[in-house]
């Protein structure tokens, strides 16, 4: 029987509350956006056994409400680079608001879920509840979504404020995702974003909050930059040098922040990030 997972291709940016107007009205977004934007509430539960089965196993189930629909979905084998994130997701429509692990698709993803559960309960751990805006966005033979999600992450009494752009690939070659990030950087404060929704769920409901790895994610800068140009390759070492020096002299978490969000950072992080595609 086939095996009905999807693989995902996104990548995951971060902004500013305020700045999330001028993404939608970017000349990029307003030059090859097909369709007129749609807008919805979505309101997700993630579920795990009381010992984090899931989580350890680097899966994610959620519940997603959108109007009087409920969809289930799993996803697995997360790989992230350059904040592009390849994970197999299982969707399917059900009828309550708990998962129904028999209920998915992919024999593949079903197996390895009941596995992990073995036999255990699952409870919600956190929710998260946003506002999207999407757009669909063409050129040429490249074709993404481009999903705005501005709301929050609650976990009991936490609450932790979201806003991020994801772009999400549908056909076509992933590095134009780097392309279209870069575009809209010229004129957004946005920067790559290395945690998903889950990570900061998790966090919040340990009472603590998800942490950027951006020493690593420098580490994993110096090794694409081998794969650089030749002709792009000095100026490319030279940024990189400088934002490790930053990072050595942090001193703490919004000394990390300030770094993170910086757009020396998000410029160097994307264009390392298409060289790493090839």
């Amino acid at each position: 029987m086939e095996d009905r997972s999807q693989q995902e291709v996104e990548l995951k940016l971060e902004l500013p509350a305020d700045a999330a107007a001028r993404v939608l009205r970017h000349q990029s977004v307003e030059r090859f956006a097909e369709g007129p934007a749609q807008v919805r509430r979505l309101r997700s539960v993630y579920f795990d056994t009381v010992d984090r089965a899931l989580l350890h196993a680097g899966l994610a189930l959620r519940i997603r409400e959108i109007g009087d629909q409920r969809i289930q979905t799993l996803k697995a084998g997360e790989k992230a680079r350059g904040g592009l994130f390849e994970r197999h997701e299982d969707e399917v429509e059900v009828e309550v608001d708990v998962p129904e692990p028999q209920a998915v698709s992919s024999l593949t993803l079903r197996s390895l879920l009941q596995r992990t559960l073995a036999g255990r309960t699952l409870h919600p751990i956190f929710v998260t509840d946003m506002q999207r805006t999407q757009r669909r966005i063409r050129d040429g033979e490249d074709v993404w979504s481009l999903d705005l999600d501005v709301g929050e992450v609650r976990a009991g009494d936490a609450r932790e404020p979201l806003c991020e752009l994801e772009l999400e690939l549908i056909e076509g070659d992933a590095r134009r995702l780097y392309d279209a990030a870069l575009a809209l950087l010229e004129s957004v404060a946005l920067t790559v974003g290395f945690v998903t929704k889950s990570d900061r769920g998790y966090a919040l409901a340990e009472g603590s909050r998800a942490r950027q790895p951006i020493p690593e994610a420098l580490e994993r800068m110096r090794e694409t930059l081998e794969d650089a140009p030749v002709d792009l390759r000095p100026t490319l070492e030279r940024e990189l040098v400088e934002l490790e020096e930053r990072c050595r002299r942090v001193r703490g978490d919004a000394d990390l922040e300030r770094l993170h969000r910086s757009h020396d950072f998000a410029r160097l992080a994307l264009q390392l990030g298409r060289i790493a595609l090839g």
